[in-house]
Formats: structure tokens, sequence, C-alpha cells
């Protein structure tokens, strides 16, 4: 299964697909929300989808439907179908566990086989807004993003997605969450789903958040890891790495290490931070200072 992703699914989903990076993603979204803060640029949006427990509410039965519809293989269908809905689950009471019962729906997340189900499973998703962009002539598109129709970004269950400002394009794309919620079992967090408007848009705000249901979001925001950005990154929005990586050494305190395992440990953690920042950011002299020194 792993092998052929790659021609099922779009390019704008790059989790567990080989050949596609993370950085991807953020590089492209980061690009996106580039001058969100300037009033002269077209009016512009982003829903951020949070789903509510992603892995745990996909339905068997629509599983599936997604493996026909891609066209496995009946036999291998079937394998799937009995390693998903075979399984118990024990409860531990008091540290010890006490009987057992049968799951009903979802993938189990540690599963190696889950990850590649579950974006076969969101790739459903872009075709059912696919669909309605096609057969919906109101739909715009997000600025810069017309000429390679490009209106998603996803990673695993990191969902946004991308469209002007307009109370017909951010409709098809609740009417969209809602139709893959009813099939899927796979619902929007609306508490915890965000709208991020461009300055431009703010005449906008109330109609759209009122269609949505969704929270006003903000930037800086949190996208796998890092902070999407309007302008220029700055030292103070590199807090949170310096944190991270303090945090990291002060839960080292207490390990009797050998010099060569403190060197191992800051290249293969401290230095991973630093790099995965870096993928995305120039960074300001000032933080490098701090992170190095």
């Amino acid at each position: 299964m792993r092998g052929i992703l790659d021609m099922l699914i779009s390019p704008s989903q790059n989790a567990f697909v080989p050949g596609r990076a993370i950085g991807d993603n953020i590089l492209l979204a980061q690009e996106l929300f580039s001058g969100y803060n300037q009033k002269h640029l077209p009016p512009r949006c982003a829903l951020k989808v949070d789903l509510r427990k992603a892995y745990d509410t996909v339905e068997w039965d629509f599983l599936r439907a997604v493996l026909m519809l891609f066209g496995f293989p009946e036999q291998f269908i079937q394998w799937i179908v009995v390693c998903v809905t075979t399984p118990s689950f024990s409860v531990c009471l008091n540290g010890a566990p006490h009987g057992f019962f049968r799951g009903a729906r979802g993938l189990r997340q540690g599963d190696p086989m889950s990850p590649f189900l579950f974006v076969l499973v969101m790739e459903v998703l872009t075709l059912i807004l696919q669909q309605r962009i096609g057969q919906n002539g109101g739909f715009s598109f997000h600025w810069r993003c017309d000429r390679i129709q490009l209106f998603q970004l996803g990673f695993a269950d990191d969902l946004l997605l991308f469209s002007k400002a307009d109370p017909n394009s951010v409709s098809l794309f609740k009417e969209g969450l809602t139709t893959f919620a009813e099939l899927s079992g796979l619902q929007a967090n609306l508490h915890k789903s965000h709208l991020i408007l461009s300055s431009s848009a703010a005449p906008l705000r109330a109609t759209l958040l009122t269609i949505l249901g969704f929270q006003e979001g903000h930037l800086p925001l949190r996208y796998l890891g890092l902070p999407l950005l309007a302008s220029r990154l700055s030292v103070a929005d590199c807090h949170p790495i310096i944190q991270k990586i303090e945090a990291r050494i002060r839960g080292w305190d207490g390990i009797l290490l050998s010099f060569a395992g403190r060197v191992q440990l800051i290249k293969s953690v401290l230095s991973a931070l630093q790099v995965y920042w870096a993928m995305a950011f120039i960074l300001p002299k000032h933080v490098i200072k701090d992170i190095f020194f």
C-alpha cells in the first residue's frame, strides 16, 4: 500500500507518502500567510480545521468503501478489514486489566498500517471539495492559488483550507466538511477550529464566523510545530524554540551521562530542533547565539 500512495493521494497531502516532506507544507503555508497584515491586498481567509478524535472516529464501513473506491483487490480489502475490526480492548483498573470489549469504529494509533489508511480516508475530503468547487461557479480561490488550483494543505489530521474571504467560498467548505463528517464520522471540533482572516477581510468577519461556527484565529498560528507569520520572523517569535531547548536541557540534569553521551544528545535532539526551524525560517543571529552559547 505504501508504495502506491503517491499515485492515489493528491499533492496537497504530504503525510506518510514516500517522496513528500513535511517541510513542503510548512513553506507553502508560510508563503500563503505572508502579507495577511496588509490591507491593500485581496481579502483572503484560511480555515485551520481540528478533527475531533480523528483516528478514533473513522467508521469501518466508510473505510471499506474508501478502499473499494481506490480500486484495491477484494481479497486485500478483506485482510485490511479483518485487521482493523477484530481486536479487543481491556480496561486497566488499579493496575490490573479487567475484561475485554470489541471496538466499533476507529483506527488504532500505533498500528503501522493506520497512517496509510488514514491518509486514504482524508483524500476523500479532498475529492468532495474538488467536486463541489468544480460544480459551484461561486468559489473563489485564495490569492496566488488560482493558477495551481490550491485550496487545501493536509498533513494527516492537520488540515488547512484556503479561499478568498467571501460567503460563497466559505459556505462551500462548510458543506464539504459536513458531508465528509456524515460519511466518515470525522467531525470538525468547532471549539478548536479557527478562521484566520487577512486585514483586508475584516468587514466580513462576523458573516464568515457565523457561517462556519469556528473560533477566530490570529497570527502567529502554530502549524506542525512552527509559527505561521504574516511578516518577517522576529526574536520574540523564536521564544518557543529557546524554551523547548532549555526544557530539554533541564530534563537531563538528573541523568548521569558521559561527555560523549551529552554530545550525542545535543546532536540528535537539540540540533534537530534548530534544523527543523531553520528549514522554514532564517533565524535571527541573536537566536542562533542563544541556542549555541
